[in-house]
């Protein structure tokens, strides 16, 4: 199985609200699938990859809107 048809498959479930077992067959089998989504969630790659993205986010909004933050939590 290629790695990027789960990740596609998994992308595909998510974007759609489609459950496991009505995977299309155009992906691979959806025990597979579930299987893999499974072991990225309990090994930490997604809260991993999730960390990556909203760092990189904050990098690209720049300094002023991470001060903007720091002063509302402050106030509140």
């Amino acid at each position: 199985m290629n790695l990027g048809d789960a990740v596609d498959a998994v992308h595909y479930i998510a974007a759609t609200g489609c459950q496991w077992s009505l995977l299309p067959r155009d992906f691979p089998p959806f025990t597979t699938v579930q299987r893999c989504f499974y072991d990225w969630q309990n090994g930490g790659l997604l809260r991993a990859i999730n960390h990556l993205m909203v760092m990189a986010a904050r990098e690209l909004e720049g300094p002023e809107p991470a001060l903007q933050r720091a002063l509302s939590t402050a106030r509140a």
